[in-house]
């Protein structure tokens, strides 16, 4: 069960509601996007498997929608909006012997847009995300290379999903 309370900045209640839907989910990351409206993303148990798991409810606290990746094996850790309502999610996969990241992009309405998938092998864990005015999207890994060794990467994409640096 997810409980979602909005309180306004002198500290009064404004509203109160509970998500459940009879699986296993979890809240990780949230945003309020451009209209104050809160997008939740984590992780729902599905079948012995992990999925990424998104819901937005509308600023007044109502259920708008809520969506789930297809991908098997990811955790939401990050979540942003633009100002239009746009949102993107990153998550940290494991995959077969692989650890991948996924980013996730989505239109106001919950529809995806695009998603990718991003591994330099080993070990990759999201830190970071954000999306400036061109809707431009950075998201910084660490990446642990299974040696002791660890760094950080950061991805850049474009509105598309192409990638346009990797540093």
């Amino acid at each position: 069960q997810i409980r979602l309370t909005s309180i306004n900045r002198y500290g009064n209640f404004n509203w109160d509601v509970y998500h459940n839907d009879a699986v296993m989910e979890r809240a990780t990351s949230f945003f309020l996007d451009g209209t104050g409206a809160p997008v939740v993303a984590g992780v729902r148990l599905w079948q012995g498997f992990n999925y990424v798991w998104v819901m937005k409810h509308s600023g007044y606290g109502q259920f708008l929608w809520e969506t789930i990746d297809t991908q098997a094996g990811c955790v939401a850790f990050n979540v942003v909006a633009n100002l239009t309502g746009d949102f993107w999610v990153a998550a940290s996969c494991i995959e077969d012997q692989r650890f991948p990241v996924r980013l996730l992009h989505y239109g106001y309405a919950g529809n995806l847009l695009w998603a990718q998938n991003y591994s330099e092998g080993g070990r990759n864990y999201v830190r970071n995300l954000n999306v400036d005015f061109m809707n431009r999207v950075n998201l910084t890994l660490e990446v642990d290379n299974g040696s002791g060794n660890r760094y950080a990467r950061t991805l850049v994409f474009d509105r598309y999903g192409s990638r346009l640096a990797a540093y």
